[in-house]
């Protein structure tokens, strides 16, 4: 049973890899596709199974998935230099990756791979606890745990700065749509504490986050009432479509903000 569970290393650490450097990250069906191939091993022959293009191509095949998760790590952080915690939980992702890469190294030498690949894991962790002298899996950053974080915001101009940001993620990035974003997840992106971003959207917009968010939904779903080519999408639909996880709270808002239901603005609008 050694090599199914072999085989499942390397995508389980690519997807760890990515729901840790992605907040809005959501698991779909395609991601079980590289589990499929312990399920065909499985039902492969034994004589195969102690062949050794066997064992070069589980090799192989792990190997593919560390490299897939060092370029998964090495993108993120690329993209999101301004945030100091994707920094932290990408070192993390680095030393388990380098536990893993004994672990494969052990296996292509036919060492004791077992006695390896807990001491590399121990090891490693110790040695990224010394250099870092914090816990290993604490990704969260306290109001007071940098001086970038206790200056940051101190006056309107930080603010602004930070509404640069927010805007370029809500109208270029469409993080709207999400229905699962929220102020923290909006937070952990930026890098900044809840209490900054919320009092940063507030000061510059005289919204709260909640109003902040939907009206970017409700200007999305305005553009698909009025679009002929949606007619084929009801209003639950349209609702879905624009980030919203409810039907009454997207009718409820959108009465709210335009005056009219949603339904009474399509028809008025034909």
């Amino acid at each position: 049973m050694a090599i199914y569970s072999y085989l499942g290393i390397g995508p389980l650490l690519y997807l760890y890899a990515k729901g840790i450097m992605q907040p809005f990250f959501q698991f779909h069906k395609r991601h079980l596709i590289p589990f499929v191939v312990s399920v065909i091993v499985f039902f492969m022959p034994f004589s195969f199974l102690i062949h050794p293009i066997r064992f070069y191509g589980v090799q192989m095949w792990l190997l593919i998935y560390l490299i897939l998760t060092l370029t998964e790590v090495y993108k993120s952080k690329e993209n999101t230099d301004r945030a100091p915690i994707l920094k932290d939980k990408g070192r993390w992702i680095y030393v388990v990756a380098g536990c893993v890469f004994i672990i494969w190294m052990a296996a292509l030498t036919r060492s004791h791979i077992e006695l390896i690949a807990f001491f590399s894991f121990l090891v490693l962790a110790m040695v990224y606890i010394i250099i870092d002298k914090k816990e290993v899996i604490r990704f969260e950053r306290p109001d007071n745990s940098s001086e970038a974080s206790r200056t940051i915001a101190k006056n309107d101009t930080d603010y602004k700065g930070i509404m640069k940001q927010v805007e370029e993620l809500m109208i270029h990035q469409q993080v709207f749509l999400n229905s699962d974003m929220n102020l923290p997840l909006l937070a952990d992106q930026l890098g900044i504490s809840l209490h900054t971003l919320s009092k940063c959207i507030n000061s510059q917009t005289g919204k709260n986050f909640s109003e902040y968010i939907n009206s970017f939904r409700i200007d999305q779903a305005i553009l698909l009432l009025t679009d002929q080519k949606n007619e084929h999408l009801n209003i639950a639909g349209i609702a879905f479509e624009c980030g919203f996880n409810s039907l009454s709270t997207f009718n409820t808002t959108f009465k709210r903000m335009k005056g009219v239901t949603p339904s009474v603005y399509r028809k008025s609008n034909r």
